[in-house]
């Protein structure tokens, strides 16, 4: 928080995480090392709207899912985040469109709930 010039108490940010845990809105998980989301000091992470990461062997994933792009507010909502995380690792928006269109927005390829749960392995 001090490299962000903000001066907020720590015991604060963590009564505030805390909270917005409790009520579902930002999700806990351990500490990772993605380039380009800021971590706070205390060791842990909050994400809001990224629905998971997954690591296996070194290898990373980050995926969104969404019932269907049906609108271009959805497309925007599901593939800002991804793009705002800056790693090479392969980002995926897991979708029940039947239609392929669009397939992807800069490297972040849709893909059919289908082909998720018979693709990776």
């Amino acid at each position: 928080m001090k490299s962000q010039k903000l001066n907020i108490p720590v015991q604060t940010v963590i009564n505030y995480l805390s909270a917005l845990s409790n009520a579902y809105y930002v999700h806990k998980v351990s500490r990772a090392n993605v380039k380009g989301l800021k971590i706070f000091e205390v060791g842990e992470k909050y994400y809001m709207e990224i629905d998971f990461m997954a690591e296996r062997q070194g290898k990373r994933g980050y995926f969104q899912v969404s019932y269907m792009l049906h609108d271009q507010h959805t497309i925007d909502r599901e593939f800002r985040n991804l793009l705002a995380i800056a790693d090479n690792f392969p980002k995926y928006v897991i979708t029940m469109d039947e239609i392929s269109a669009p397939s992807g927005i800069k490297g972040i390829e849709k893909i059919h709930l289908r082909e998720f749960l018979t693709a990776f392995d």
